[in-house]
């Protein structure tokens, strides 16, 4: 058996496909040397600049080169109606296949959460 010392029955090991949906863990992953895992990224996702080749599967629901005004105005209304902020392109994500997704959970406005992977 496996616990015997016999890795005969254990399943061969693979690569993990990661989708980093938050910038800061985008670098983190480049920076352990694993960014050949790395299958896809999210719209703010753009260092170390090598990521920018990487497929995007976010985008804002607002526009971010509006005035500043228009933008808190826009995510105040769309925090209030319950909606996710961004947009998750479903089907990329389907594509690119990942068996990691990393994200975050702290602030539903910076960045994509783990209830809107979900609920995608």
């Amino acid at each position: 058996t496996a616990s015997d010392g016999d890795h005969s029955a254990m399943e061969p090991s693979r690569e993990p496909r990661v989708l980093s949906l938050l910038s800061a863990t985008t670098e983190i992953v480049f920076r352990l040397g694993m960014a050949h895992c790395l299958v896809g990224r999210s719209h703010g996702c753009d260092d170390p600049e090598l990521v920018t080749t990487l497929p995007v599967v976010t985008a804002p629901k607002v526009d971010p080169n509006a005035p500043s005004a228009v933008i808190d105005a826009a995510v105040r209304a769309q925090a209030a109606a319950g909606g996710p902020v961004y947009h998750i392109f479903n089907a990329s994500v389907e594509a690119l296949r990942p068996n990691v997704i990393i994200t975050q959970d702290q602030c539903r406005i910076c960045a994509v959460t783990k209830d809107d992977v979900q609920v995608a």
